[in-house]
């Protein structure tokens, strides 16, 4: 037992460089590896993971200069700060390819989008059909016009998702920013198992109808640990830049991207491009520094060391979780 902790206080000592081994020794409680308790037996240790209010789970993807995602790298070419800070520890790191996934389809249903809408549908029941497996993952689908209307609730059946995607109509104006904060909050939803949480948003940016703001969008998704995805519908003709910064800002915010989905190769190779990205991930554990639980906003930064050229996917930050009363 006492050389696995040796071990792991040298995996802490890499990623935290300002902290000496007898630093980070007599700073950290000693972490107990074994399996917790736990109600859901009969699910493999692997995909279920604890979370206390002090400590953060991070997903996060790296891809090279190629655009290629990175997969092999070990714990001392990763450096996280926490507000500014090391983590007080680092309690797991590992490649990520099986966590269950939520994923929460949003379709843009306005008029804008009307010459788009039908290889976008096949091309969303397609990823959707490749990605999630049942048993594990699940996903829910909505189109939102002037108004969010969920075609489909939870389901891990790929028959009622491509049912109910296929049968959106579009017709009307676009309430972007409350599409999202609602679909943030159906992803918040607890379940007792930690999961890779993802918005699709596939939209030309424009929102004219929301009582939400674009700031208050992004909180919620950040809330709710969610990274977005947005496929981009805007062509070269009718960029607007409002809706690209729009778009921008809720993808890097949470640690997703933006994605051409002009054309219907375009949009076969972004949701490609999702799907390779979903399994190809890193989760990394760690209880921050200074931490205190009263809900504020914390900043992440995660980089790579002794390995160029490669560029880091994560949230920008999260809120913490506050105690709740006895």
């Amino acid at each position: 037992m006492r050389r696995r902790l040796l071990c792991y206080y040298a995996i802490l000592a890499c990623i935290c460089p300002s902290l000496c081994l007898a630093q980070i020794a007599s700073r950290v409680p000693v972490l107990n590896f074994e399996k917790p308790p736990t109600t859901e037996a009969d699910l493999p240790a692997s995909e279920t993971i604890r979370k206390d209010v002090d400590e953060v789970n991070l997903v996060f993807s790296v891809r090279d200069r190629g655009g290629h995602f990175v997969t092999d790298l070990q714990p001392h070419q990763v450096q996280v700060l926490d507000n500014r800070r090391p983590p007080e520890s680092v309690r797991l790191f590992e490649a990520q390819t099986n966590l269950p996934l939520r994923v929460g389809l949003l379709v843009d249903g306005s008029d804008s989008v009307d010459a788009r809408f039908g290889f976008e549908k096949t091309a969303a029941v397609n990823f959707l059909r490749q990605t999630l497996r049942a048993g594990s993952d699940q996903a829910f689908a909505v189109r939102f016009d002037a108004s969010i209307h969920l075609v489909q609730d939870w389901t891990d059946n790929i028959q009622q998702l491509e049912q109910s995607i296929l049968g959106m109509r579009v017709g009307g104006e676009t309430a972007l920013y409350d599409a999202v904060r609602q679909a943030s909050e159906k992803l918040s939803e607890p379940s007792g198992r930690f999961h890779r949480r993802a918005i699709i948003l596939i939209t030309d940016g424009m929102d004219n109808r929301s009582h939400a703001n674009l700031a208050e969008a992004i909180e919620t998704a950040l809330r709710a640990e969610a990274v977005i995805y947005v496929l981009s519908t805007n062509s070269a003709q009718t960029v607007n830049m409002a809706g690209e910064l729009a778009m921008a800002r809720l993808a890097e915010a949470t640690g997703g991207r933006v994605l051409r989905a002009e054309k219907e190769k375009d949009i076969r190779r972004a949701f490609q491009s999702i799907q390779l990205e979903l399994r190809s991930q890193y989760l990394l554990g760690y209880k921050p520094a200074e931490f205190r639980p009263d809900g504020s906003y914390r900043t992440i930064s995660v980089k790579t060391r002794n390995r160029g050229g490669l560029r880091v996917h994560v949230r920008r930050g999260y809120y913490t979780r506050p105690t709740k009363p006895l």
